[in-house]
């Protein structure tokens, strides 16, 4: 399982990387696998898997979303999910233990801010999928 100390807090600047190819890789690999979580895409996804960290940021503060990503697969995630093209819904741990990746950290409850990390455990669909 992976670590907080094994991935590097992302402090670098995204703003000018071009994440299009990765958008177009996540969107068809979560329309033929609904329900897909950042494990299985980490496994599957070509250039998804890197040593980035993911924090919510405010007003959650200590919530991580996922740990052990490239800047493009933080990038294409973040902008699908705001142009409304990809959904993420809360899920169980147990998805993420069945699909041989989760995080050594306590699994955050509900969103909110906590004294010490905490993981929230997603998977996604396409607006489409839940209809």
């Amino acid at each position: 399982m992976a670590t907080v100390d094994d991935f590097k807090k992302c402090d670098i600047d995204i703003r000018g990387i071009d994440a299009t190819e990765m958008e177009q890789r996540i969107l068809d690999f979560v329309k033929e696998n609904p329900g897909a979580s950042f494990a299985t895409m980490s496994q599957r996804i070509p250039d998804f898997d890197g040593d980035l960290g993911w924090e919510a940021g405010k007003p959650f503060i200590n919530v991580i979303i996922w740990m052990g990503m490239s800047a493009q697969a933080m990038v294409a995630t973040n902008n699908l999910i705001r142009s409304d093209r990809l959904v993420a819904k809360w899920t169980s741990p147990l998805n993420y233990y069945f699909d041989g990746r989760a995080l050594k950290l306590p699994v955050a409850a509900e969103p909110d801010t906590y004294e010490t990390l905490h993981w929230v455990p997603l998977v996604f669909f396409t607006p489409e999928q839940l209809q």
